[in-house]
């Protein structure tokens, strides 16, 4: 059986694939529609650049709140592992291994989410 670290490792991997092959579908799928509409896009057109800009800017935010949140749980966890005793090179890399692991995770959510619901709309 898979461990927890290997799962999450393997589902960020997925994750990262998914996105890779789904976001220049979703670019391509919306530049051709920008391009239909020309120089002067109707009132759903406009919306939909609307709708792109502002998901971008609201997928960074909550990417760099995830981000922000789980490195300072992991200056907590290490704090707190300064207060038991001095944790070896080894105890700190791992520490710091499963922060950025996470803070990865984290920060792929939102980006993942926004690509595979535009990709399911614009099919």
């Amino acid at each position: 059986m898979n461990s927890p670290r290997r799962r999450r490792a393997a589902n960020t991997s997925a994750r990262l694939l998914e996105l890779g092959m789904l976001a220049p579908a979703v670019a391509g799928s919306r530049l051709a529609r920008m391009a239909l509409e020309g120089a002067s896009p109707s009132a759903r057109g406009r919306s939909e650049l609307f709708a792109m800009v502002l998901e971008k800017q609201v997928a960074f935010a909550q990417a760099w709140s995830a981000v922000w949140t789980e490195a300072m749980r992991m200056q907590m966890q290490f704090g707190m592992s300064w207060m038991r005793s001095v944790p070896t090179a080894a105890q700190t890399a791992r520490i710091a291994d499963a922060g950025l692991r996470r803070m990865t995770a984290q920060a792929l959510a939102p980006v993942h989410r926004r690509v595979l619901a535009n990709a399911r709309r614009l099919r």
